[in-house]
Parts: structure tokens; sequence; C-alpha cells
């Protein structure tokens, strides 16, 4: 583009709201206090804005060159009316790449220890995702929603690569493990491309569920896409920055099909939990490894063997008995190298 064409300024930490937002919020921007949150990838840069007499709002720059970003709002609409609980959009600038969002506070369910908080915000999570996938389900086959691409064979390859590179590669220099794995892997991709697909949030962690007066709140949405249900589950239920024992995990996902069928689905195979869990792992182990060590980001190296723990529960769970295998020597190995010592 040549002429009087304008972008967003760039997304990094100078970056500071544009002065149209403030006037939208009906405060003056010298009576504000900005105060940045966690790092985000996927070129998002969030903070809090403090206004007078104790308001506050979230505020979050975009970057346009990732398309998933430019869905966050017509997401956020969509999830709204189909009854699933979010922060409010309170302000879009597109023009900006800029959002103010209701405020949810501080607690992620991450941070939670309460064992009784943690169940009962579990089995709120998991009715809003299965209002997400048989509601949202029906409701997204009726409208154009910008989802991103769903998941197929080169999405799930692209997980299990993920892994490949940063875990076995980068991290091990043993390349050579995933042999036995190969073939039984295809296994499990194949089972979970012959699922029906439905909207999903494709990273449905703790760190992506706020807590606001007892109630579940769903953050970082964007990335939604159809693919097979249980991938949510597997990625709520064997997440590594809890862990949550096999029983709960298991009560949960009884809830989860009990309320898909009250809102006339059909539940997933149990089986199917332990080869999506597993096929998450991938990714987020994929992604702890190149955090820690590509970006330069050694808090994710702490949730490196939790989830390896649980890749080989998951896999075991799904009858993956090499990938089950896999994990616990990689395990093993990265124990040697001291992964699991202080940073």
């Amino acid at each position: 583009l040549t002429g009087d064409a304008v972008f967003p300024p760039p997304v990094n930490e100078h970056r500071r709201p544009d002065a149209r937002l403030f006037a939208a919020l009906g405060v003056d921007a010298d009576d504000c206090r900005i105060q940045d949150l966690r790092k985000q990838g996927s070129g998002r840069r969030y903070a809090r804005i403090h206004g007078p007499e104790g308001r506050s709002w979230v505020w979050c720059a975009y970057s346009p060159e990732r398309r998933e970003n430019g869905a966050f709002v017509a997401v956020a609409e969509f999830l709204g009316r189909i009854g699933v609980r979010i922060p409010r959009v309170l302000v879009h600038l597109g023009d900006a790449c800029e959002i103010v969002s209701d405020d949810l506070g501080r607690q992620p369910l991450q941070e939670v220890t309460d064992q009784v908080v943690i169940e009962e915000a579990l089995a709120d999570v998991v009715a809003q995702v299965a209002r997400l996938h048989v509601v949202g389900d029906r409701a997204a086959r009726l409208e154009e929603l910008p989802l991103q691409p769903g998941f197929t064979k080169g999405l799930y390859d692209w997980e299990r690569d993920y892994f490949r590179e940063h875990i076995l590669g980068n991290l091990l220099g043993a390349d050579e493990l995933w042999a036995d794995a190969a073939e039984e892997y295809c296994g499990l991709r194949s089972r979970l491309l012959a699922e029906p697909t439905v909207p999903i949030h494709r990273d449905l962690q703790s760190a992506n569920i706020m807590l606001v007066d007892g109630r579940a709140y769903l953050i970082d949405f964007q990335g939604m896409r159809r693919g097979c249900a249980a991938y949510d589950l597997g990625s709520l239920l064997f997440d590594p920055y809890m862990s949550h024992p096999a029983p709960l995990r298991q009560r949960m996902w009884r809830r989860y099909g009990e309320e898909v069928s009250r809102l006339g689905g059909v539940p997933p195979a149990d089986e199917l939990l332990g080869a999506a869990a597993a096929q998450r792992l991938l990714q987020a182990l994929g992604a702890y490894g190149k955090l820690w060590r590509a970006d330069n980001l050694p808090w994710y190296r702490q949730f490196i063997l939790p989830a390896l723990d649980l890749l080989a529960q998951a896999a075991d769970s799904g009858g993956f008995g090499c990938l089950a295998a896999l994990a616990r020597e990689v395990r093993a190995r990265a124990v040697h190298k001291g992964v699991g010592a202080e940073a």
C-alpha cells in the first residue's frame, strides 16, 4: 500500500491505548493508570486500565498479521449469544486493532488450590463447553462465523511435529525416539479425524478460565475452530498447570457427557478422551520447549515433567502403549538433563 495508508503502531511494551478508547469509556486519559498484564504470544499485548472511582477494564492491542486476532470480537459476540460466559467487549477500534473488555479480576483457575472450588469450577466449565459443542454447533452452521481453519491431518501432524522438534530434537537431541511410536500415532490421528467436528475453544486450559464470584468465564478463545469435541476436554482435564487426579477427570468427563445428552447431542465415546488428551499434550509439550528455550521464558520449564506424566497416563488410558512408553523414556532423559531441577 502507498499514499496515506495508516497502520496501527507495533504491538510492543511501548504501545499505549488509543485516545479514542478513553472517550468511549467516558473517562479522561489523565485520570487513568495502565498496568501491564501477563505477556502474550500471537502478537497480542494486554494491560489493565485503572480508571477513577475504582473502575477498571482490560485493554488488548493485537497484530492484524495474525488472522485469529481479528476474529476475536466476532467470536465473542457468538459465544455471548449462545450463553457461554465470557468478558463483554465494550469497545473495538478495528482500525487501531484495539479492544477493551470487562475486567474479570485476578483469579484464573490455574492459581486456585482449594479442591472444592476447583471441582465446582470444572463442573461449570464442562457445562459451558457442552453448550459450545452442541448449541454452538447448531448456531455456527447457520452463520458465516470467522473460525480458524479446522483440525485436519495437517494440523494434527503439526502438533506432533512441534513436540518432536522442541522436545525430542532441541531439548534431548534424540529424534530417533519417535520411531517406535510413529505407526501407533497414525492410528491415534485417524481415530480423531473420524469424529464429528464441532466448534472448539482449542486452548481450554486453566490459565484461560477466570473465576468471578464463583462463576467460570472463558477467555483467549480467538483460536476457535472446528475439531473433535474431546480435544477441549483433553485440554481441560489433562492440564499440566494443575495435574488433576484421575478420579476427578473421570467425574468431569461423565458430567460433560450428561450435559451433552441433556442438550440433545451425542457424547464422544469414552476412549476418545485419552486419545485427544495425548494429542493436545504433544502440542503443549512442544510449546513449553519452545517458550523456554527459543523464547527465553524459563517459567514454562516447570511444566514439562508434569506434561510428560500426563501424556503417559492419557496414552495408557487410550490404549496407546508405545506412546506411553515414549513419554516415560522422554521423562527419564529430561530428568537426567536436569529439566526438573530448580531454574
